[in-house]
């Protein structure tokens, strides 16, 4: 199957993730997720440090460099990615929480349905 990239149209590897911090898509096997500005953010973090497990504090600190987030950080971010998981699922891309420690993205092999598109 070919994934094609909607901003360039180049072709993509199919485990790849694409993620357009302009347009806050990820794309991946021909699917295309819309996320909200400080999820595309969160996402482009993990994808960095992937496979690696980033701390909360590690995703706060990229996504409000500028010192001025909330009281509880780790709780916005920890909200976020309960939310990213719905958008992301469908692209066979995970979130993996390890208590204590952070979180960590993973690509799981072409859903069975990803097939059929």
């Amino acid at each position: 199957m070919k994934s094609l990239c909607p901003t360039c149209g180049q072709q993509i590897a199919p485990l790849q993730l694409l993620l357009s911090l302009e347009a806050n898509t990820v794309t991946r096997f021909g699917r295309v997720a819309k996320l909200p500005p400080q999820q595309a953010e969160i996402l482009h973090v993990l994808l960095k440090r992937q496979p690696r497990t980033v701390s909360s504090a590690d995703i706060c600190a990229a996504i409000y460099a500028n010192g001025d987030g909330p009281d509880d950080e780790a709780e916005v971010v920890r909200v976020q990615m309960w939310k990213m998981r719905r958008h992301l699922a469908p692209l066979g891309v995970r979130i993996e929480t390890t208590l204590g420690v952070g979180y960590r993205l993973v690509l799981d092999d072409m859903p069975c349905d990803a097939v059929a598109a």
